[in-house]
């Protein structure tokens, strides 16, 4: 199911107040906290690639990752173990695979991804 619209546009690495370095991914990859203000994207994938999360635990600064496509792959970020990404169930995961789309995680509170902006059509699941 579609992420419903959001009000928000244009906030890439505003949560996390600086700079952003680009992390190119084309196999699956465990993120890590240190990425955090990261925008990773799937450029150069030749088929799906899956990103899991590292786990919601509120910090400061505030955790933030990006994700851009760049092939038109389905490129999915997951949630670890009992995390969710909005009103995902444990584990639940974002995906998309039109090229430019992009979406913005982070977290503010124990257990919980939330989608601070994004562009395009992020189809979520539970599964």
């Amino acid at each position: 199911m579609p992420i419903a619209p959001s009000t928000r546009q244009n906030n890439s690495a505003a949560a996390s107040g600086g700079t952003s370095s680009l992390k190119v991914k084309t196999t699956d990859y465990q993120v890590v906290n240190g990425d955090s203000g990261c925008v990773f994207s799937n450029s150069g994938a030749s088929g799906q690639v899956i990103l899991t999360l590292p786990p919601a635990l509120v910090s400061d600064p505030v955790k933030e990752f990006s994700f851009v496509v760049k092939e038109s792959f389905n490129f999915r970020i997951k949630a670890g173990g009992t995390d969710v990404i909005n009103d995902t169930t444990d584990g639940g995961y974002v995906e998309n695979s039109n090229i430019d789309e992009c979406i913005v995680l982070i977290c503010v509170e124990d257990g919980v991804w939330t989608v601070y902006t994004y562009s395009g059509t992020w189809i979520y699941s539970t599964s």
